[in-house]
């Protein structure tokens, strides 16, 4: 019977045993809390990757988990517009390769970091290469847009 439970949040530590043994992919959500114009919410960047990926992982509930979106990063560009948060490039590399590691260590070996703003994808790419050369996990980061 199929599992319909998979966002990683709603899971028990014995779930998440389970879905490590059945060899799942970790999909982490990574957006940023900035301005998108006057008619877009500051979160536009996290809803859409997190929808994107709860759409793709809803489709394969027994193959996947799906974590809570990460929502701040690096937008310094963005400050001047009241609302954006911005982190440090190191804190924000930092942040989400220790998110991973997390993931790794309790056994995940899969682990796709789904992208949704555009500054984030060469601070991804090196956490992407920090988790998949310091864990047992292969990490691999995709921008939600190439999904559609």
């Amino acid at each position: 019977m199929a599992n319909s439970k998979y966002r990683y949040e709603e899971f028990t530590w014995p779930e998440i045993r389970e879905a490590v043994a059945g060899q799942r992919v970790a999909v982490l959500p990574v957006g940023t809390i900035e301005q998108h114009g006057p008619h877009l919410p500051l979160v536009t960047d996290v809803m859409t990757a997190a929808e994107m990926s709860r759409r793709a992982v809803a489709e394969i509930p027994d193959e996947a988990v799906l974590l809570p979106a990460v929502q701040y990063a690096f937008n310094e560009h963005h400050l001047d517009f009241p609302g954006t948060i911005a982190i440090a490039p190191d804190t924000f590399i930092a942040y989400v390769t220790d998110i991973g590691r997390s993931l790794a260590h309790h056994g995940f070996r899969k682990i796709l970091l789904v992208n949704g703003h555009g500054s984030n994808v060469p601070f991804l790419d090196i956490v992407a290469r920090n988790i998949t050369n310091h864990t047992e996990a292969i990490c691999a980061m995709i921008p939600w847009w190439n999904l559609v």
